[in-house]
């Protein structure tokens, strides 16, 4: 059995060795080192994104102002549709005026009162 006496040079001398060694990362610890903050980065980035958006979507999905329309001859929804709100879709202002008014029926009469969304932006 043998016995190494240790000195406090010895001791000095490790200490030296152990503080000038460098820290070597393998290509996968590179990889991980550095894309674990791209991935934060890009996750927070992307949420924020969602959240701006949804918060954007909430704000113009207020009610349209409703406007009464006398029906002419011969109209059917789809001529009050583009005719009120020519810049927007009629099949989404014909669904409107539907719920809007509670139709049972397409047919409509001539001098029928209506209430037509107005989408001043035209359309959603």
């Amino acid at each position: 059995m043998s016995t190494t006496a240790y000195t406090p040079s010895s001791f000095a001398a490790e200490a030296r060795q152990a503080a000038s060694a460098r820290v070597r990362l393998t290509r996968r610890g590179r990889l991980v080192f550095l894309g674990l903050p791209v991935v934060a980065l890009l996750t927070a980035l992307i949420l924020g994104l969602t959240l701006a958006v949804s918060s954007a979507d909430a704000a113009t999905d207020k009610q349209p102002a409703l406007v009464t329309v006398t029906v002419g001859s011969g109209e059917s929804l789809w001529h009050v549709a583009q005719r009120t709100n020519p810049k927007a879709d009629p099949r989404d202002v014909v669904k409107e005026i539907v719920s809007v008014n509670g139709l049972q029926s397409t047919q409509l009469s001539a001098g029928q009162q209506l209430e037509v969304p107005s989408f001043e932006n035209g359309g959603r």
